[in-house]
């Protein structure tokens, strides 16, 4: 599926013959490094942030004068991006991927964002259940329990790397 192209893409294990192996790893480096200066944050922005996209549409005016002028003026506005679990999900697998493959990079990563706590609290109750107006990624139980599963798995993910700062992190949440 699409996060097994994206975990090809993010795999560092050396493929290239043994002439090349140095400009893969300089171009490996390069890669991971921009991604995650600027691309990690897009996976984590739906769980800490929401999601505003323009919407335009003609402004309709009721006086006539203006009618030849309708199709050139506009209003922007802007709507939210309702939150969808399958794809939370599939961003979760992404980041559990990362944690596993990029050790210390990603621990840089968790050290600057809220990542970590963010995805731990998906394992709690659901906010429709207790009350909590956070954002909701429920509908179906199946979607629910497919997102807290995805969480589950970041958190094993975490663990199995046996870092020590993850530990304190995960406490402190």
């Amino acid at each position: 599926g699409q996060g097994g192209m994206i975990g090809m893409a993010l795999d560092d294990s050396p493929d290239a013959p043994q002439g090349s192996v140095e400009s893969a790893i300089k171009e490996e480096n390069r890669f991971l490094s921009l991604f995650y200066e600027f691309y990690v944050a897009w996976l984590v922005a739906p769980f800490q942030y929401i999601i505003l996209i323009p919407s335009i549409a003609p402004l309709l005016t009721e006086s006539a004068q203006f009618a030849s002028q309708q199709s050139e003026v506009e209003v922007v506005t802007m709507k939210t991006v309702p939150p969808c679990a399958v794809r939370a999900s599939f961003a979760i697998e992404i980041l559990s991927f990362c944690v596993r493959a990029h050790v210390y990079r990603m621990k840089f990563y968790v050290l600057r964002s809220r990542v970590l706590g963010t995805i731990l609290g998906l394992l709690g109750p659901s906010p429709s259940m207790n009350g909590s107006s956070k954002r909701s990624y429920s509908s179906p139980r199946s979607v629910d329990r497919c997102l807290k599963l995805s969480a589950l798995r970041f958190l094993r993910a975490v663990l199995s790397v046996r870092d020590e700062f993850y530990h304190r992190h995960i406490i402190q949440q």
